[in-house]
């Protein structure tokens, strides 16, 4: 799919612009004829440089054949602000897609494998860098749309079975799950974990939940952890938990209600 191709104004609609103030900018049209045209058009720019000057927050740009610079702007980490001043001349790797983002840390990173799973990162840009290590603009996909447009997700009802669990994925954290509707036990996959991401399950219904770690990963309830690729399960309305991950093996329930058992 590409983008669509959008209609210009006619002749007459675009002249009947003419020296009228934009609603949404507050710019004025040139007026025809007029001539210090110049002026007015000076005038006009500066409104529309204020307006854009948000849309080149942190954008990726070339500053050299190899090299990329990013501007400086703002954006934000949960409850921290990060004000990153730009920079210039940074590498690249030849023959490879590199991933740009900025990191919690308030620095900026570049990755020839993915932006990372976990949360707390901003992607900006993918860069695909040829063989000759010499790219052009067209090699730039803008990827900060995906930072100040997310979807907020919320609560699902989980009635999924043994034989097809539901699959989370990092792009649910921090999703509400429940198993209101069930008419057997509903069964949950945790992700993959990765530090930030969390979980809320709720049981709404007498058949109750369970919640399996992938191979290798763990949950742990207070003083008691499960076996690797174990679960936790709890069949008791009103009962509930949040569990986070705080490394690539390890969920922790940060707060729960109820009796959670542990691989049984």
């Amino acid at each position: 799919m590409s983008n669509p191709t959008e209609s210009p104004l006619s002749a007459a609609v675009a002249d009947a612009l003419s020296g009228t103030a934009d609603p949404n900018t507050g710019a004025i049209y040139n007026t025809i004829g007029a001539s210090t045209y110049y002026t007015a058009a000076y005038q006009k720019e500066a409104i529309w440089n204020r307006a854009m000057a948000l849309s080149n927050d942190l954008r990726v740009v070339k500053d050299g054949d190899s090299t990329f610079g990013v501007r400086g702007g703002m954006c934000r980490f949960g409850n921290q602000t990060l004000n990153f001043a730009g920079a210039s001349c940074q590498s690249l790797t030849a023959n490879s897609a590199n991933y740009i983002y900025m990191a919690e840390s308030g620095t900026l990173a570049v990755s020839t494998t993915g932006f990372p799973a976990s949360i707390n990162c901003v992607s900006l840009a993918v860069i695909s860098v040829p063989a000759s290590a010499i790219y052009s603009i067209s090699n730039i996909t803008d990827y900060r749309g995906a930072a100040a447009f997310s979807a907020v997700v919320g609560t699902e009802a989980v009635t999924a079975g043994s034989g097809s669990p539901n699959i989370l994925t990092a792009y649910e954290t921090k999703k509400v799950i429940t198993n209101e509707g069930a008419t057997a036990r509903a069964y949950n996959t945790l992700p993959p974990a990765s530090a930030g991401l969390s979980f809320e399950f709720v049981v709404k219904d007498s058949y109750g939940m369970r919640i399996t770690a992938v191979g290798g990963e763990t949950i742990r309830v207070a003083g008691s952890v499960s076996a690797t690729g174990g679960y936790i399960q709890n069949a008791t309305i009103g009962s509930a938990v949040r569990l986070v991950a705080v490394n690539t093996t390890e969920w922790i329930a940060v707060s729960y209600v109820g009796t959670w058992t542990i691989d049984s």
